[in-house]
């Protein structure tokens, strides 16, 4: 059997299904021989070991923006760069940039406490002198209660 034949061979084998491995051990070939036959490359395949050591990073970490980057969009804003430019060059988001430009606090300072939160209150309007009519609005503006006296 010449090798042209031998190939040909490997390769109705690999083709039908057969695995390298199968192949070398019925032919009685090294897989290397085999695998150049048949034109296969071999992948090393590596596995990525996590360290121990080393805490993994959560999903949704924020990370903090430094003094040096607000320095960099401020004065790279006074330069006259788009806000889009500028999140390219410092690498941090939109809104973040919109809020060191504008001046303006980040969402976590801007939460309201529960007792700062505005609580609906009667305001008494005098609509006639004459007639005595007090109007009431409750709820901003949403119920209104006119009062003869």
């Amino acid at each position: 059997m010449d090798a042209q034949d031998l190939t040909v061979e490997c390769r109705r084998m690999y083709m039908k299904g057969h695995g390298v491995e199968h192949i070398a051990f019925v032919k009685k070939i090294p897989e290397s021989d085999i695998r150049d036959m048949l034109g296969i490359q071999t992948v090393v395949i590596k596995q990525k070991i996590s360290n121990p050591k080393k805490p993994s990073k959560m999903k949704n970490q924020q990370r903090s923006i430094t003094d040096a980057q607000r320095e960099k969009v401020i004065e790279l804003k006074n330069q006259g760069y788009t806000h889009r430019e500028i999140k390219k060059r410092v690498k941090i988001s939109l809104a973040s940039i919109d809020r060191i430009v504008n001046k303006r606090p980040s969402r976590a300072k801007t939460v309201k406490k529960a007792s700062q939160i505005s609580k609906p209150t009667a305001k008494q309007v005098h609509v006639n002198q004459k007639s005595r009519r007090s109007k009431f609005s409750l709820f901003w503006g949403a119920i209104e209660i006119v009062k003869e006296a």
